[in-house]
């Protein structure tokens, strides 16, 4: 069979899912050259109409291209896709988890994007959320980057698809499984995915692997790709494992960057109280854009602006704000909930606690919550203390003076030195 490109999908439950799933490829499948794909479906013994339906369907919409490789047992992510990658047939494999829908021109690019320069050892889609706090096509996923302190971040996740940032290429130290494009020789000669990890972690090794034989993964914008994200029960219950997994196996190899790309977009980092970072404006930026802020009582001129500009945090406010006085506490809770995805701060979760009193819920009440009881039970200020001096003489040492002024990630942790004692005091 001649097909160009494999699309391995493990599945555990979630028929309706997997089913949408066929369908969008399908769908768009009519607009490639006959026999482009193939489509394999690695069960990890569903429980559901999974067994009863999928072979039957996929037969249907992809004739003599279909395979459903049923498992006893449950083997988890990287073992289903690398059972998958072993019975595959093309040049190119394709993971995709069953919680996504390609759109329209989502496979030439992705191909294209092997016939550029340089060693490229796997590429990724623009992820979009489908809908984010009520705000719609928010970036799920368009590259991994990793923090000052070493963990891995989603860079310009919640950002519009709109934004310049995501419609930029650019080369990552990884790229998200959920859905990635990989030689499958490369990918067979490298020893497939690392099966000790458990649901997670599984494709950031995987970049760091390749990049250490030269292969960088990347972004391609102009492919696009629906992400409902985490639909898979237990998706997140081995998270401590996976670190501990990548740390053990990855860390003398991880640069971290998160800064960099940042600055490539004209962005800094800022640390919240709990010392973790988020990107943000420069202050000259943001004095500059203080100059052209619409109405606050104009709610179609705010949430325009902070489609050009998200990380106008004021503005999220103001929009909440003002949907709160015309009676939109849902609407005031997703502008709050959309924020605090961005910064993660405390003020913004006690005003999405708030909100929860009065029976609006934002996306990541949850997470507001558990900072709000982490602040109630007593922030451990000593360990952030000595995790942010120890950051600061880290970078001290690696950036050598040699960052822009007032962008070291050295001074990020000073920064937070300096209001040490305001936070004592406040919490």
């Amino acid at each position: 069979m001649d097909v160009k490109v494999s699309v391995i999908i493990p599945v555990l439950n979630c028929w309706a899912l997997t089913q949408s799933c066929l369908l969008a490829l399908a769908g768009v499948a009519s607009g490639l050259p006959a026999g482009a794909i193939e489509v394999l479906v690695v069960d990890n013994a569903s429980t559901d109409a999974t067994p009863q339906e999928c072979a039957t369907l996929g037969e249907a919409l992809f004739p003599g291209r279909f395979s459903y490789l049923r498992q006893p047992v449950n083997r988890n992510f990287a073992p289903a896709c690398n059972l998958g990658a072993r019975a595959a047939c093309s040049e190119y494999l394709f993971f995709l988890n069953n919680d996504t829908r390609v759109t329209p021109g989502w496979l030439a690019p992705l191909l294209k994007a092997f016939t550029g320069q340089g060693k490229l050892g796997a590429c990724g889609p623009t992820l979009l959320y489908p809908e984010f706090s009520g705000f719609a096509d928010r970036v799920q996923h368009v590259g991994i980057c990793f923090e000052p302190q070493f963990y891995p971040v989603h860079i310009f996740e919640a950002f519009p698809a709109s934004h310049p940032a995501v419609a930029r290429s650019r080369r990552y130290q990884a790229v998200t499984a959920a859905a990635l494009l990989t030689p499958r020789k490369l990918f067979m000669d490298i020893g497939l995915f690392d099966e000790d990890f458990i649901n997670g972690g599984e494709d950031i090794e995987l970049g760091i692997r390749l990049g250490r034989l030269g292969f960088a993964s990347a972004h391609v914008p102009e492919a696009v790709v629906y992400h409902l994200c985490g639909q898979t029960q237990g998706r997140h219950a081995h998270e401590e494992h996976n670190g501990a997994m990548l740390k053990q196996k990855a860390l003398p190899h991880i640069v971290p960057d998160m800064h960099l790309a940042a600055r490539e977009q004209g962005y800094t980092l800022e640390l919240s109280l709990f010392a973790r970072p988020f990107l943000a404006l420069p202050e000259r930026r943001l004095g500059l854009l203080r100059r052209h802020v619409p109405d606050p009582r104009d709610e179609a001129a705010l949430e325009n602006f902070l489609l050009k500009e998200p990380l106008w945090f004021d503005g999220y406010a103001q929009l909440a704000a003002l949907r709160a006085e015309k009676g939109n506490l849902q609407g005031a809770a997703d502008a709050l909930g959309l924020s605090f995805k961005l910064r993660p701060e405390i003020d913004t979760a006690g005003a999405i606690a708030l909100l929860a009193a009065k029976g609006a819920r934002a996306v990541n009440a949850n997470d507001a919550q558990s900072m709000l009881q982490a602040a109630q039970n007593g922030i451990n200020f000593d360990a952030l203390h000595e995790k942010a001096s120890g950051l600061r003489n880290f970078w001290d040492k690696v950036e050598e003076g040699e960052a822009p002024p007032g962008l070291s990630v050295r001074d990020l942790y000073a920064k937070w030195l300096d209001k040490e004692a305001g936070y004592r005091s406040k919490y």
